[in-house]
């Protein structure tokens, strides 16, 4: 959600508002990793970090170093067999999707050049643009024209980049992530509104209320999914359309009315604003201490801050704890092992062995 927040927040403050000329580009970044200049990127990296004194772990003068052994040995595994990426990085790399992030947002950076100042809402020309990963969003004042040599522009700028490019009119919802734009239809000055983008083939296929995760799981969720509702939908009406269906959807998958009556009511789109200014701030002393396990209700009796601070007065009798221990520690719980996972670890063993026969369960 945190990407669709940082969207929605800029363009709250853009107050753009409809117009005969005003045009939503959506676009898309075609073969993203398979296109990324892996040498160019890497000597950019170096220059960036060159002047960077700050350290935390590793010297930020080594990472392109890192990098680069790791882009030049960029590997991986299909059909049993093993393969070198030779144009671009390969996907399933732990730090491919921010270093091809990197290379593009260093070629878009002649984009702020090109916008018209924030103030200048009369003004014609690109006012606004985003992407998120390979997804880009648009908006357009001009005639179509003048908005297709902007995009050509952009496309010559991006090479290698090929984008793919969607022009909608103001009068067309636009989708982008998992929000729809769209201007209301009216008289006088309508700013630009937002809405929650479901796709066709979306069946509300929610964990049933007869699952065995915890109910601090369900519940946990559900306000997970109204808060979206909440940050997305620019008017209330919009977002209490979005819970009655969210509420008819969890209805059918068995969840008791009087739970749900109980549990809408702790996400409030009053606190809209609020949580649309506030930062979700990245603690300067890293991740926070990971205590795997699984769904159990014992811990709902135990207090994980007690468990830290014992740990931590026994490893300060040892000397000052270093700042990667001094964090929180936190549950990290995985569903409880079933017969079914059971007889797929068999059936997988059995594949190996003796291809051909499997276990089935009936």
């Amino acid at each position: 959600m945190d990407s669709t927040k940082e969207v929605i927040s800029r363009l709250r403050k853009k107050s753009i508002v409809r117009s005969n000329h005003t045009w939503l580009i959506t676009g898309d970044v075609e073969s993203f990793y398979t296109n990324v200049r892996v040498e160019e990127t890497i000597d950019q990296l170096r220059i960036l970090l060159s002047d960077v004194k700050v350290s935390n772990g590793i010297p930020q003068n080594r990472i392109p170093d890192l990098l680069q052994a790791v882009m030049f040995c960029n590997c991986f595994g299909f059909g049993g067999n093993f393969y070198k990426q030779h144009n671009g990085i390969a996907m399933g790399t732990s730090c491919a999707p921010a270093f091809a992030n990197v290379n593009l947002a260093l070629k878009e950076q002649f984009v702020e050049s090109i916008m018209r100042a924030q103030s200048s809402d009369i003004e014609d020309g690109l006012i606004f643009y985003v992407r998120y990963i390979d997804d880009c969003f648009l908006i357009f004042r001009g005639t179509e024209a003048a908005c297709q040599s902007c995009l050509n522009d952009i496309s010559l700028k991006l090479k290698p980049f090929k984008i793919g490019w969607e022009i909608h009119s103001c009068v067309q919802p636009t989708p982008f992530l998992d929000v729809e734009f769209f201007f209301e239809q009216g008289f006088g000055p309508v700013g630009i509104q937002s809405r929650v983008f479901r796709k066709r083939m979306n069946r509300h296929q929610y964990i049933p209320w007869s699952s065995a995760h915890p109910k601090s799981v369900k519940k946990a969720f559900i306000k997970a999914e109204m808060t979206r509702y909440m940050v997305i939908c620019s008017t209330r009406e919009l977002f209490e359309e979005k819970v009655r269906e969210f509420m008819l959807a969890l209805g059918r998958r068995g969840y008791p009315s009087d739970i749900l009556h109980v549990w809408k009511k702790q996400v409030r789109y009053e606190d809209r604003l609020h949580t649309l200014s506030k930062n979700k701030g990245v603690d300067a002393r890293g991740l926070p201490l990971m205590l795997p396990s699984s769904y159990d209700e014992v811990w709902n009796f135990i207090d994980t801050k007690s468990i830290s601070n014992a740990m931590k007065s026994e490893w300060s009798k040892l000397g000052p704890i270093p700042p990667s221990l001094s964090v929180p520690l936190i549950k990290s719980l995985r569903k409880t092992e079933s017969l079914f996972d059971r007889f797929s670890m068999w059936n997988k063993a059995v594949l190996l062995s003796e291809p051909g026969r499997a276990l089935v369960l009936r």
